[in-house]
């Protein structure tokens, strides 16, 4: 989208890693979506994330529920749904909630698909190589079932959406910029009557410290009382999943602050080791507390399941709603002085999760697939490092403070987890996640460039390390036992009388 007033308005420094610079001003560079930072006006930008390309019968019916907005739809058997490859002016993001007016045409556009889609209207639902986007929103080209309206294309047809391009999902792509070149040259919709409002030059925004209880406020605050920034000088701000870039500072009379977006050059992001999370639960002041250093990990996605030690009511609590979360997420970027922000997903029910999504989320070609649980397992490095070939990304299954059930131990086993194990003790789930994430992702950088050791010849070297001490109980050392002896015999030596019960000293514990 074009670069304007309002949005540069979003572009404030994020205050804990704000500093000064007298150096000269790079060039300007163009932008191709909208500049976000900070805790408020937030537009969560979807980077796309490969998933399994959609195959099977022709694209089933659905039916429309409620009209979002210009290109979000609410279907009854799909739910959520997102038009794919093109974008309409918001009317109801985040920033709009907070009492931001809506974006230029984007009520027009929101009117257009309702007078399009009435409630109860049979659509084709066409789906693309990913399915969902970071949110859970189903991503499809619908086609109204009455005369196969083609419903993304008309809205580009008729200047309500822009085309928005999205890799993986292309395949209409060629479609969407011709019917907007048109739609353009003949100002249809938004290109006539949002033409003038573009900024001509240069924009500008200000704020005053000395008003109270805004986000604005807050960074106006820290700039014109702890940074005093000189005539000239810069400061350093963050663009939600763009980079890192530099905007002009100047404080007026009377503490006001102004920014200017003449001229603002970003440093793209810097790469880091793929690494995702899936966590039980934890109490709501835990995840409170854990929100901000999950955002300074680098974790790219988070996904909160339900386990059979936690307690059903932590999921109504503040601190799974979004308004209460992305605010921590950000300052956990200011801190580690990275602009990525984590894709949240929220799974109440851990088995039809892992039987019908992880497959989809986390591909076995791709993400090496690892569950942490006190007592036997690999260590974390080795379980990285020994394939056949490095994997892309990590996916870590944390379990409550007390582990995993048996049940849940057997359901990760079934579908593809290895089983990793920090030692015996107990960790506290911050403790965990912190280690996990760490290890996991030195382990992925150096796996990239180091010769991997066949996985069979690792496993065997490991197994016949492994003794009575590394069990907690002797379940746990049976369950262990009986995994690898048809294929290894007692490779580790625990069943010293051949009984086929290993570690009986553990049964008089």
């Amino acid at each position: 989208a074009p670069q304007t007033a309002q949005s540069c308005r979003r572009a404030w420094n994020l205050p804990r890693w704000a500093r000064q610079s007298s150096q000269e001003k790079g060039q300007p560079e163009t932008l191709g979506r909208r500049l976000f930072a900070g805790l408020v006006g937030l537009l969560l930008l979807a980077s796309p994330r490969r998933s399994r390309a959609a195959s099977g019968p022709p694209p089933p019916e659905d039916e429309i529920v409620k009209v979002i907005d210009g290109d979000t739809v609410n279907l009854k058997f799909a739910g959520r749904c997102r038009l794919i490859g093109i974008n309409t002016p918001e009317t109801v993001a985040p920033r709009q909630k907070e009492g931001a007016p809506p974006d230029c045409y984007g009520p027009e556009a929101s009117a257009l698909t309702k007078s399009l889609l009435p409630p109860g209207t049979k659509v084709k639902v066409e789906l693309d190589v990913e399915p969902v986007d970071k949110y859970g929103r189903q991503l499809a080209y619908l086609y109204r079932s009455s005369d196969q309206l083609f419903l993304n294309a008309e809205l580009v047809k008729q200047g309500a959406a822009k085309r928005y391009k999205v890799a993986p999902n292309v395949k209409y792509d060629t479609k969407f910029v011709e019917l907007e070149k048109d739609a353009k040259a003949a100002g249809k919709g938004l290109w006539g009557a949002c033409a003038s409002k573009s900024p001509a030059g240069p924009t500008t925004s200000t704020a005053s410290p000395g008003s109270a209880g805004s986000e604005e406020d807050r960074r106006a605050r820290h700039i014109a009382t702890v940074l005093k920034p000189g005539p000239g000088a810069t400061l350093r701000v963050g663009v939600v999943d763009v980079g890192v870039g530099r905007l002009s500072v100047s404080v007026r009379a009377g503490g006001e602050v102004e920014l200017s977006c003449k001229e603002l050059v970003l440093e793209p992001l810097a790469p880091s080791p793929h690494v995702e999370l899936l966590l039980a639960m934890p109490r709501p002041k835990v995840m409170m507390r854990l929100w901000s250093v999950l955002a300074q990990l680098g974790l790219r996605r988070i996904v909160l399941t339900n386990a059979w030690r936690v307690e059903k009511a932590y999921f109504s609590s503040h601190s799974t709603e979004p308004k209460r979360y992305i605010p921590e997420l950000l300052e956990g970027l200011e801190q580690a002085v990275c602009t990525s922000l984590p894709e949240v997903r929220i799974e109440m029910r851990l088995k039809p999760f892992i039987e019908d999504q992880v497959d989809v989320l986390f591909p076995k070609d791709r993400y090496l697939r690892l569950f942490c649980h006190p007592g036997a397992g690999l260590r974390l490095r080795d379980a990285v490092t020994a394939g056949q070939k490095p994997p892309q990304a990590v996916v870590l299954a944390v379990g409550p403070e007390g582990g995993w059930v048996d049940y849940e131990v057997q359901l990760f086993r079934e579908h593809g987890f290895v089983q990793v194990s920090l030692g015996r003790r107990i960790l506290t789930t911050d403790v965990a996640i912190i280690s996990l994430t760490t290890l996991a992702a030195d382990a992925l950088a150096e796996s990239a460039a180091a010769p991997h050791t066949p996985w069979s010849a690792w496993l065997v070297k490991d197994l016949k390390k492994r003794s009575c001490k590394d069990f907690i109980s002797y379940e746990d050392a049976k369950a262990w036992f009986d995994k690898y002896f048809p294929q290894y015999g007692d490779i580790a030596g625990l069943d010293g009388d051949k009984d086929g019960k290993p570690c009986e000293k553990l049964l008089k514990k």
